[in-house]
């Protein structure tokens, strides 16, 4: 009897790690590789913003952080588990989309916000797809819940010319559309250092683009109202950039999720206020 049950609690042991070793697997192939050290100061040592010293990208200005202004407070760990008390009551309003709903030709200029900081752009006719997470902003489904799904799916994107990542935070860079768009003929536009994680995810090397700066006119509010990541209400960020640009005069636009946005013709309104 005592030889079933050290029996039993070996094969329990060996599925146990097994499963742990196929969940960790699983993370590290939707987080992707990076070059080595070695690589990274032979590619960027020359670079006067690059400390091949500590082997990190130096920004050229102050990076100002203010923790103590944080208004939701630290719901620790356990947040990226459940919904927090800084959440939208019920669904936020949104335009669904389908590919039909794009022109064959990109406009002269048309931006579509999808939430947080995926987008649609259309400019002289190119058409560029912006940070695209349109389902989870996790290695492992489950973790940092949505508000709200995504007004396209995957399935429903028109042909990009090219897709642009701001940087390789999870919630900016989806493995799931990288792979879903990685056989199409688009060009993908990354930060430096940021290529090896796509080319890890199948995206060949002369499909990738490494960029160093962008700069930007009109101002659309990102990084808010999908996830639940933040240590404060859910609209907190919007208000005070609203207020702000209000302030000093900035045009700024404030479309639905899934919009259509045409400068001048676009409406700047406070939807959010109608979920409270």
């Amino acid at each position: 009897m005592e030889r079933k049950k050290k029996r039993i609690l070996g094969i329990s042991g060996i599925i146990l790690l097994l499963v742990i070793f196929s969940i960790v697997g699983y993370i590290w192939q939707n987080i992707g590789t990076l070059d080595t050290e070695k690589e990274r100061v032979v590619k960027f040592g020359s670079l006067s913003y690059y400390s091949s010293q500590n082997d990190v990208f130096v920004s050229p200005e102050e990076l100002m952080s203010y923790p103590e202004r944080t208004t939701g407070g630290n719901a620790g760990f356990g947040r990226f588990f459940k919904k927090s008390p800084n959440a939208p009551a019920g669904e936020l309003p949104k335009v669904v989309l389908k590919k039909t709903d794009f022109v064959t030709e990109p406009s002269a200029y048309a931006l579509y916000w999808f939430g947080h900081s995926s987008a649609m752009l259309e400019l002289d006719g190119v058409r560029i797809l912006i940070d695209p997470v349109l389902e989870n902003a996790a290695p492992l489904s489950g973790i940092v819940p949505r508000y709200t799904t995504s007004p396209i799916k995957r399935e429903e994107l028109p042909a990009v010319d090219a897709v642009l990542i701001t940087h390789d935070h999870y919630d900016h860079l989806e493995v799931k559309t990288i792979k879903f768009l990685r056989n199409r003929d688009t060009r993908f536009i990354v930060p430096l250092g940021v290529g090896a994680r796509l080319r890890g995810w199948g995206v060949p090397e002369e499909a990738v683009t490494v960029c160093e700066d962008v700069r930007a006119g009109l101002l659309l509010p990102v990084h808010w109202g999908v996830f639940d990541l933040a240590l404060h209400p859910w609209d907190e960020s919007i208000e005070a950039v609203w207020n702000l640009a209000s302030e000093r005069g900035i045009g700024m636009v404030t479309p639905l999720m899934g919009e259509k946005i045409v400068p001048g013709e676009t409406e700047s309104r406070k939807w959010w206020k109608t979920e409270d």
